[in-house]
């Protein structure tokens, strides 16, 4: 189990120091006597030769809201404190303050009260609302002053409880998304424009672009947006219900749900594909298809890998290229048909060079699969596999997505009936897990984040039930509404030949003196005590997971205490053990390794 072990002597006995490979990918297998590792909201990273130890565990992004708001300062009708630490401070304004739950606001120009981003804790009316800080308890009354709501904020023209349904970087560098029924570019400071309105509809919103052209398409109507001028067009189409659009050797590639506008039941239209012609969007001619040569499958989904189109159906894929033929400038890639096909059309993603997405199969389902070549290769484990399993056939409505951030490239696997978001790092080729909590019934469920393009230099983001784009941020530790983001790490199982064998120290290797100074606001983000002095739980179980310890909690340090020790002591015996730690402060999550101090116990 990659464990190093040393002397300690402890009185008259001599213990066992035991360093526990700790930096390990999530692997809950079917029996978790076999493994109950978990990697939550962290993942593995090498430390590339130069570390301490060849491998650690860093916490996953946070993220803040990117869209913003501007409008004219108002001005304060009255601005006071209870006192408190919180100090709950009411504003009331003259006139509309423009301020909904959820957005950042200034208060500027007062005497007694802190200059500085708050979040808003409760508006009571559109003139008056409160908000918590720790850097000021006074209670004296100030009528000075302006409220500035600007900073973080929802698009404004779309029900701020929606769910993003498309986000795209162009080739020439603008981003698009897709709130509710409105299709909107979002421009670098954060402002947006609305571009069309297109339907309220629960299904996804595929981009593409020509670089004279957006070219989008909702499952039923399929527009063109000139960038340069916003002339917006609905060409006539030779099929109906399309689904996904791709640019490829010059042309809008386009699928759709195998439906023709007047349908012949003696022909296969399931399989087809669609083209225009070349460097014009809006040309659909009616003979500008091709169909799928390797299985009668419908196509469902398509993605494009180095300028190669891979075509999905339930049952198989194939594969097409650019071809000179100008009558027909895609050709079958010889070699490249498989009988491995995808169970959720929305789980396919491309990125570094390689296609990714959730395998089905007339002998199964629920593998996950990376494009090697033209072939498929199973990156998922077993335990991956068993956790989709046990979903049933529940995972028809996956989601996939792909990005990169700091030299890693991870595939994200959301399962929103399942309620489960798994992650496969390309670069470690492990995988973790990721989550978002519910405030309201503290409970974890699937990660939040649906959609992400890389603009502006940054790590761009749209979610589920929240009209805002978000950015992914490695240094911060909150989401966006200022919920704790929980981390955990499980351990391996320990044991000695199933002997008893008695723990006398539990020390986790990680970074301490973290802790956020009291009152220190955050970027955009909602202030608590939590951070002050941060503490870690601990549990364990000593029946391979099956059932669990109470908490137990110590502190990580301070700010600046940097040489706080993480320490737990007087744990028992037990014939085998498996540790967790987890933590939900905002503040840094790098665990290096774990020791134990063990004593021999009777031989069973």
């Amino acid at each position: 189990m990659g464990y190093n072990y040393g002397l300690l002597y402890l009185g008259h006995k001599m213990a066992r120091v035991l360093v526990q490979d700790w930096i390990a990918q999530t692997y809950q297998a079917r029996s978790p006597n076999s493994s109950s590792r978990r990697t939550l909201n962290g993942y593995p990273q090498s430390t590339e030769g130069e570390g301490k130890f060849p491998s650690e565990i860093i916490g996953t992004p946070g993220n803040f809201t990117f869209t913003r708001k501007e409008s004219p300062p108002k001005i304060i009708q009255a601005i006071q404190g209870n006192g408190a630490t919180p100090n709950v401070v009411s504003v009331s304004t003259t006139t509309d303050s423009e301020v909904i739950p959820g957005t950042v606001v200034n208060i500027n120009g007062t005497v007694d009260y802190d200059e500085i981003q708050v979040v808003v804790a409760s508006v009571i009316s559109t003139t008056q609302f409160t908000y918590e800080t720790f850097n000021n308890t006074n209670t004296v009354a100030n009528l000075g002053g302006e409220v500035e709501a600007t900073g973080e904020s929802p698009i404004s023209v779309v029900d701020p409880e929606s769910s993003c349904r498309g986000l795209y970087t162009t080739s020439t560098g603008r981003v698009f998304t897709c709130f509710a029924g409105e299709v909107l570019e979002i421009l670098e400071d954060g402002s947006w424009l609305q571009v069309t309105s297109i339907g309220l509809q629960s299904s996804s919103v595929s981009f593409t672009d020509d670089g004279i052209h957006l070219v989008f398409c909702d499952g039923l109507i399929l527009w063109t947006y000139k960038l340069d001028d916003g002339t917006l067009l609905t060409p006539s189409l030779p099929f109906t219900k399309p689904i996904k659009v791709l640019f490829s050797n010059s042309r809008i590639v386009c699928i759709n749900d195998g439906t023709e506008p007047v349908p012949d039941d003696n022909v296969n239209t399931k399989n087809r594909f669609y083209f225009t012609e070349l460097l014009d969007a809006n040309d659909w001619p009616t003979l500008n298809y091709a169909s799928a040569e390797s299985s009668a499958d419908p196509i469902i989904g398509m993605d494009v890998r180095e300028g190669e189109l891979w075509f999905f159906g339930p049952r198989s894929y194939e594969v097409w290229r650019a071809d000179i033929n100008p009558d027909l400038p895609f050709v079958k890639v010889g070699g490249s048909s498989t009988e491995i096909g995808c169970g959720a059309l929305n789980s396919i993603t491309s990125i570094a060079g390689q296609v990714f997405w959730l395998g089905s199969s007339t002998a199964g389902q629920n593998i996950v699969f990376m494009s090697n070549g033209y072939n498929a290769q199973r990156i998922s484990t077993h335990a991956i596999e068993y956790a989709l399993g046990q979903v049933g056939g529940l995972t028809s409505d996956a989601r996939g997505f792909a990005y990169q951030q700091e030299g890693h490239t991870f595939y994200v696997l959301t399962l929103i009936t399942g309620n489960r978001t798994f992650v496969f790092d390309l670069t470690t080729q492990q995988w973790h897990e990721r989550s978002s909590r519910d405030r309201a019934i503290n409970k974890e469920n699937f990660w939040e984040i649906l959609y992400t393009t890389f603009a502006f230099s940054k790590v761009l983001a749209g979610g589920l039930k929240n009209a805002r784009i978000l950015q992914l941020d490695l240094d911060r530790y909150i989401e966006w509404d200022g919920r704790p983001i929980v981390r955990l790490q499980r351990g391996p199982i320990t044991f000695q030949n199933l002997s008893q064998v008695f723990h006398d120290r539990f020390t986790i290797d990680m970074e301490t003196g973290i802790g956020r100074q009291a009152g220190e606001p955050y970027l955009s983000g909602v202030q608590t005590g939590e951070a002050v002095n941060p503490e870690l739980m601990m549990r364990h179980s000593d029946d391979g997971g099956h059932t669990w310890s109470s908490q137990r909690k110590t502190t990580v340090g301070r700010v600046g205490q940097y040489l706080a020790r993480v320490i737990f002591r007087r744990l028992g015996r037990s014939r085998e053990r498996v540790y967790e730690i987890s933590m939900s402060a905002p503040v840094k999550w790098h665990i290096l390794g774990a020791r134990l101090s063990l004593k021999a116990g009777a031989q069973p």
